[in-house]
């Protein structure tokens, strides 16, 4: 009676410690992303955090959704503040082995651009100060992401995901201000996105 009741112990324990592929991760990270801007601001690099939410399907397939922000508050000599923010969403295929899982992934959806730049000749004296006037504008465009990267278990719970490398590619039509040059069409920025944190398993 005791071998038959250890030995069904011993399945149920062998089958809960076989199920490493969590149901639900979490990814926090850090995020550096070289922009493109497409125009003639050269390009630039922004920093800022990634946020991911994956749902396994089995063992190599997974939904993720990807939530990358960045900024940079001095771009180039005309002192351009940006923020950029995306939300993108798809497939990711992950090649579980052994302690090591590496990913590639196809994410689409879009994202968020808000920025601003000093207006010459507009200095306004506010007290002891003087001011700048600044021209302010946003946009959303499509956008999406192309790459993979690498999780390396620490525990059950927790891995370290020492690199993360996408092709980030946003669609943002270029700024145009009656009188100085021709509208453009809708163009591609070619930008890359490098992120580096911890992915929490569930």
């Amino acid at each position: 009676m005791k071998t038959i009741v250890f030995g069904v112990l011993f399945l149920f324990a062998a089958g809960a410690f076989a199920q490493d592929e969590p149901k639900f991760e979490t990814y926090l990270g850090y995020s550096f992303t070289r922009v493109n801007s497409g125009i003639n601001v050269p390009a630039f690099t922004a920093n800022g955090g990634l946020g991911e939410v994956a749902f396994n399907f089995n063992r190599w397939l997974s939904a993720v959704g990807s939530f990358p922000a960045v900024h940079n508050g001095n771009i180039s000599s005309i002192h351009i503040d940006q923020t950029l923010f995306g939300y993108m969403f798809g497939p990711r295929v992950n090649l579980r082995h052994g302690r090591i899982t590496p990913f590639v992934e196809s994410l689409f959806g879009s994202s968020h651009v808000s920025r601003s730049f000093k207006v010459p000749g507009t200095a306004v004296a506010v007290g002891n100060d003087v001011l700048a006037q600044r021209f302010v504008n946003d946009a959303t465009a499509f956008s999406m992401q192309f790459g993979g990267g690498l999780d390396l278990p620490i525990n059950r719970h927790l891995a370290f995901r020492p690199i993360k490398l996408d092709y980030y590619m946003t669609r943002f039509q270029p700024l145009f201000i009656e009188g100085l040059g021709n509208a453009n069409r809708n163009r591609n920025q070619s930008n890359l996105l490098y992120s580096t944190g911890f992915n929490f398993r569930f």
